[in-house]
């Protein structure tokens, strides 16, 4: 199997991906304002409900960061740039983009998070725990900032 992770579809689905990491690395969450579509997404394998509408999703984000915040250092984020396969064999082609996110320690991954990217703009977020499971990614080491 290639031991290089695919490439992402266009440079700014990059940028989309390397934006979200870095506000979570950094706890900003108005760095998602000007890439979410006005009727975004946000779901997460471990709630039972959606959050529809950006600002909806931005509010969750600024109170989850804010939070997060208040535990420092032991609650730090840590979110890398990787790539999940359909199965763990999957052709280097099939391989899709993803955030892989761990708190606390940049080893104890918890999520992993999955983009649908329309026009530029992202109009899905969704929070995997189980499936995929997180654990299966391909890591890069990239952890932007």
């Amino acid at each position: 199997m290639n031991p290089y992770p695919p490439a992402f579809d266009t440079v700014r689905d990059a940028h989309l991906y390397i934006q979200i990491a870095r506000a979570h690395n950094t706890l900003d969450a108005s760095l998602y304002a000007p890439i979410l579509a006005d009727d975004v997404v946000y779901e997460s394998q471990s709630v039972f409900s959606a959050l529809e509408g950006k600002e909806k999703v931005l509010e969750y984000l600024a109170e989850k960061f804010e939070t997060i915040r208040s535990y420092l250092p032991e609650s730090r984020l840590f979110a890398e740039l990787g790539f999940h396969g359909s199965y763990p064999m999957a052709p280097r082609t099939d391989w899709l983009p993803c955030i892989v996110v761990a708190q606390g320690d940049s080893e104890d991954v918890s999520a992993s998070v999955l983009l649908t990217i329309s026009d530029g703009l992202i109009k899905r977020i969704d929070i995997c725990t189980v499936v995929p499971s997180p654990d299966m990614a391909f890591r890069t080491g990239i952890y932007p900032e």
